[in-house]
């Protein structure tokens, strides 16, 4: 979830999420690339990015959810397989 003066409140579901990291030249920096649905249902992939108040929360978050990513394409495969 994430929240903007602009948009509100915006829930970012991690399917939807392509590519997450934390670059090694702005440590307090993390980035993501999620895919949204635009207009007639057409999918475009935006870049997010969001400062964090130290360094560990952004890798923190990286590793969590890359982590989480990993278990999510693992289940996907598993899934297909039993079909």
């Amino acid at each position: 979830k994430g929240f903007t003066k602009e948009h509100g409140l915006t829930e970012y579901w991690s399917h939807r999420i392509t590519y997450c990291a934390s670059p090694p030249h702005y440590l307090k920096l993390f980035c993501w690339v999620y895919r949204h649905e635009g207009k007639k249902l057409k999918h475009e992939l935006r870049c997010h990015a969001v400062l964090c108040t130290k360094e560990t929360v952004s890798k923190k978050i990286t590793e969590e959810l890359q982590v989480k990513l990993k278990q999510l394409v693992e289940f996907k495969k598993d899934r297909i397989s039993k079909q």
